[in-house]
């Protein structure tokens, strides 16, 4: 892929868009005031989809860690060159390389988080990601 620049942050070397630390931090204080009135058990289990490199379960979990919570993350990441880059302080995390759209959980979690990509989906990328282009071509050029 080619290095291009975008507003107050890079293209990086593995080919993706992180989410910026400011809205990941904003995101995070958003979510810690409404999560200091929820009335978790000592452990809470947390499900980030499309995790990328795991900063939004991070920056929650980070949260409930303080509230004195044990952590229970799992990630859930499609792309294999991000699953090295999935932040394992949080708690004991479980890392998947799934499919998002037809993963099937098998246990229930207490908190989802997900920023979905908004890449530009065309037939070849559908093939590459397992999925069929005829069904999802209608869906948006961005569905990802």
């Amino acid at each position: 892929m080619n290095n291009k620049k975008l507003p107050n942050f890079e293209w990086t070397k593995v080919g993706f868009y992180p989410t910026p630390d400011p809205l990941v931090k904003q995101f995070s204080d958003v979510v810690g005031k409404y999560l200091k009135e929820v009335n978790f058990q000592k452990d809470v289990s947390i499900l980030d989809l499309f995790a990328g490199d795991g900063r939004l379960g991070l920056a929650i979990g980070r949260n409930l860690l303080k509230s004195k919570h044990d952590i229970d993350a799992t990630y859930v990441e499609i792309e294999k060159d991000q699953i090295p880059l999935i932040n394992k302080i949080v708690g004991t995390p479980k890392i998947l390389r799934r499919n998002v759209f037809n993963w099937q959980p098998k246990n229930k979690f207490n908190l989802i988080v997900s920023n979905p990509p908004y890449l530009i989906l065309n037939s070849k990328e559908a093939e590459r990601l397992g999925f069929d282009w005829n069904s999802v071509k209608g869906l948006g050029r961005n569905l990802y």
